[in-house]
């Protein structure tokens, strides 16, 4: 799993690695998913936060297929770090051939 090969042994919070972190879960779950050869467009979003008894609330809302899009959301933690991670899988619909546009 990316969040637990980067976050590994159990990290402490540090914010000068935060951004190298979000980006790297973020390119993992990418590169694994377009390795699936699905006709998806995917977006992948990951929200790293100190754990400091704040609160966090995330929210999204989308205008989709429900027959063929999809999203997936996993939350993960260790002693300083929150982390959700959402992956959308938008269907990517075939594309047109130029003289099909053209009539």
């Amino acid at each position: 799993m990316s969040i637990n090969e980067t976050l590994k042994d159990n990290k402490a919070w540090d914010a000068t690695k935060v951004v190298g972190w979000s980006n790297t879960i973020c390119n993992k779950i990418l590169k694994g998913v377009l390795g699936m050869n699905k006709r998806f467009k995917f977006v992948i979003t990951c929200n790293l936060m100190q754990k400091s008894g704040a609160g966090m609330c995330t929210s999204s809302v989308q205008n989709w297929d429900v027959k063929e899009d999809i999203s997936y959301k996993l939350q993960w933690e260790n002693n300083t770090i929150h982390c959700i991670v959402v992956a959308y899988a938008l269907k990517a619909f075939p594309a047109v051939d130029e003289e099909d546009r053209m009539g």
